[in-house]
């Protein structure tokens, strides 16, 4: 017997809170006007809860993934502290 073929979807986004600001790792904002503002967590009755406006990209392959976490870990907001350079 032949075992059917499956596919998947696989998608990834990537964000972070800040300061209690959320914002979008893969799609930063470039107006420094609205940086402020962030991305708010909304309540879906159906899909659950989620991050309104935040970017979800199709994933096809590692190297996209492994591109794309580079990526935002670039965007992340880095400032030193007393006990740490690199604080988050």
């Amino acid at each position: 017997a032949e075992v059917p073929s499956r596919k998947y979807l696989i998608t990834c986004s990537f964000f972070e809170i800040y300061n209690e600001v959320i914002q979008d790792l893969l799609n930063p904002c470039l107006d420094k006007n609205k940086m402020g503002a962030g991305l708010q967590v909304k309540e879906h009755p159906v899909l659950g809860i989620y991050v309104k406006d935040l970017m979800e990209m199709v994933v096809d392959s590692a190297e996209k993934l492994t591109g794309m976490m580079e990526t935002g870990t670039n965007n992340r907001a880095v400032s030193s502290t007393q006990m740490n350079s690199v604080s988050s």
